[in-house]
């Protein structure tokens, strides 16, 4: 039964992240900033496997969508890559998960391979598949909760969370490892690497995964595309010539247009939701992507929205598309509470 993550999360509220404190003085002399992400010592290997392992993740849960039974046992064994060999890497997404929803992501898997199994057509109250679709009993698309949540619980908290942190930000940037740089460029690489772009992004979108593919969904909207990448471009630059108050900088506005992202995405599927209210399969569907999204948004600690309107938010988004009505209410105070907060009013019917 898939329930609200809600009672998994308020181990949430205790989480926070100060600023970087400066150890180095900003240089006197003025640096270039590249226009694209080719740094000397740059690797973020173990992040592009790791994207690959969340893709392979989904590749396995779609094929519950034509009543295929999906092994709770594989699902575990690709996110906790068990065999430590998969895309030729010993990495994984269980142990970078946020510590506190592992379980829980464990437990939508196990519940999609229960439902996977019964080869029962999907119906409101009944699990199976609806269209082209697998939803359990209240309508929910595990297979969407899951990877949208993963990509918050995973990409986006590592990225934002952990590798702009204290621990990872105030760390040697004076050793160079070859083909790694300092410490302290390796976790901004790092940083960049969950992204998931291409080193010339935005002029080149060939391959973009996951966060880097739903930046450019809405980029015509947001415009976070150049924002981000711009924002990593002066992290690296900074780090590399010990400005320190221009990496802070440079932290915020990843920060900041992260969430952007998310919370576009959000209000995006809502009104895709709220479009298809009378076509189950379609607006179920949505509902989940909106769902795993709006899940998303706490993992970044210096989020801009509160953890009490988070909370609102996701009580309002319920736990049963199959619930929802015509214009429902509380899904558009959903929309209009991210919308206030992110300042989309001008964009929010049309994301």
């Amino acid at each position: 039964m898939f329930k609200s993550p809600i009672s998994y999360l308020l181990i949430a509220a205790t989480l926070f992240v100060a600023s970087c404190t400066p150890e180095e003085e900003s240089p006197k002399n003025e640096y270039e900033i590249p226009t694209t992400y080719n740094f000397e010592n740059v690797d973020y290997s173990g992040q592009s496997a790791r994207i690959q392992m969340l893709d392979s993740l989904g590749k396995l849960m779609r094929t519950s969508r034509e009543g295929n039974a999906v092994s709770f046992s594989d699902l575990e064994a690709i996110y906790k890559n068990t065999s430590g060999t998969l895309f030729g890497s010993d990495k994984q997404l269980f142990d970078k998960t946020f510590e506190g929803d592992r379980q829980m992501f464990l437990d939508w898997m196990q519940d999609l391979a229960t439902i996977s199994a019964t080869g029962v057509a999907g119906e409101p109250g009944v699990a199976g598949v609806d269209g082209s679709y697998l939803f359990d009993s209240n309508g929910v698309e595990l297979e969407q909760v899951i990877m949208k949540g993963l990509m918050g619980a995973v990409l986006y908290y590592q990225a934002t969370t952990i590798y702009l942190g204290l621990d990872k930000m105030n760390v040697d940037n004076e050793t160079v490892e070859p083909g790694k740089g300092t410490a302290m460029e390796h976790h901004w690489d790092e940083s960049f690497g969950y992204w998931g772009v291409p080193t010339d992004f935005p002029s080149n979108t060939e391959g973009i995964k996951f966060f880097g593919s739903y930046s450019n969904q809405r980029n015509e909207q947001i415009g976070t595309n150049q924002a981000l990448m711009d924002a990593y471009l002066k992290g690296r630059a900074a780090i590399s010539n010990k400005d320190m108050a221009a990496r802070d900088e440079a932290i915020d506005a990843v920060r900041a247009n992260w969430e952007l992202i998310v919370a576009a995405n959000v209000i995006h599927y809502i009104n895709g939701t709220l479009a298809n209210i009378g076509d189950r399969p379609t607006r179920n569907h949505q509902w989940s992507e909106g769902y795993g999204f709006l899940l998303s948004l706490k993992y970044n600690d210096e989020r801009k929205i509160s953890l009490a309107d988070w909370q609102t938010a996701m009580e309002n988004m319920g736990t049963s598309p199959d619930a929802l009505e015509v214009n429902d209410p509380n899904l558009l105070a959903v929309k209009n509470t991210l919308s206030t907060i992110y300042g989309l009013d001008a964009v929010k019917d049309i994301l």
